[in-house]
């Protein structure tokens, strides 16, 4: 293999190592977003289970 040859070779390399990078950089944020919206709609599920009326909580067993 020629010296360009060798060049080009290691640059492909360096290319693709630094997109490796950088997707597993993507890959580790939208796993730590993903968890953030898991607990946020754990949360969501929890306040929608208890009733309330003007922001107040209601005794599921109301009746009129």
């Amino acid at each position: 293999m020629d010296d360009a040859g060798k060049y080009t070779a290691e640059h492909n390399v360096m290319e693709a190592n630094i997109k490796i990078a950088s997707l597993e950089s993507r890959i580790t944020d939208i796993i730590k977003e993903n968890k953030q919206l898991i607990e946020e709609n754990k949360r969501l599920r929890k306040e929608l289970e208890q009733p309330k009326l003007n922001g107040k909580e209601v005794s599921k067993g109301l009746t009129i």
